[in-house]
């Protein structure tokens, strides 16, 4: 569905047997500020928009830009399942608040947020349909997308359930965020979370 690419020819030469190896498919995506295309950003956005069952989200820092939120929220209100796993306790104040307002946005519409209790989270991965998996270095965030020199790997095949039970397993060490916990955070959260938002392109 994302890279389909004929590989039965692989498996009949003779000195390539099928049952001797197990390949999976990777191709590697990197960018950085000297590249002409944001190629990590347009992979991530190109994912969410081609799902057609879920999408589950571990980062640590939840700053999507505008392109990949609306993508998010026209996912879920299609009935794609969104997960998303983040730190419960940030490194930074403020990208602590800034995925407090962002995942906002998504939680409204149906999104699971978990926030992981097991220390900090590092994780930087996406898996869509359980079948195509994006990882590497790249945080969900401007930085990542726009300014850093990033390397991620673009994986299918049956190596994907690996990472998929990843998720899963770090979701039972985390915490759900309720709708009526997030509807009822106070003023000065809601403060905080706008402060973050309008400097998120520099978290």
């Amino acid at each position: 569905k994302f890279l389909k690419k004929d590989t039965t020819d692989v498996f009949e030469n003779p000195v390539l047997k099928k049952r001797d190896y197990q390949l999976t498919p990777i191709q590697v995506v990197s960018s950085g500020p000297n590249y002409e295309f944001h190629t990590i950003k347009d992979t991530i956005l190109n994912l969410i928009i081609k799902a057609e069952r879920s999408i589950h989200i571990e980062t640590p820092y939840f700053i999507p830009d505008e392109p990949i939120l609306e993508a998010l929220k026209g996912a879920l209100i299609s009935g794609i399942k969104v997960k998303i796993v983040i730190p419960s306790v940030g490194d930074h104040a403020f990208v602590y608040w800034a995925n407090q307002y962002f995942y906002g946005e998504l939680i409204e519409l149906g999104a699971e947020i978990y926030k992981y209790k097991d220390g900090f989270i590092h994780s930087k991965l996406i898996v869509v349909d359980g079948e195509i998996a994006l990882l590497g270095t790249a945080n969900f965030d401007y930085r990542s997308m726009y300014q850093n020199f990033e390397i991620s790997l673009l994986i299918l095949g049956s190596s994907i359930i690996e990472l998929e039970n990843r998720i899963k397993s770090d979701i039972l060490e985390s915490r759900r965020v309720t709708l009526k916990e997030y509807r009822e955070r106070g003023k000065k959260d809601r403060v905080l979370e706008s402060i973050s938002k309008l400097i998120a392109p520099i978290l």
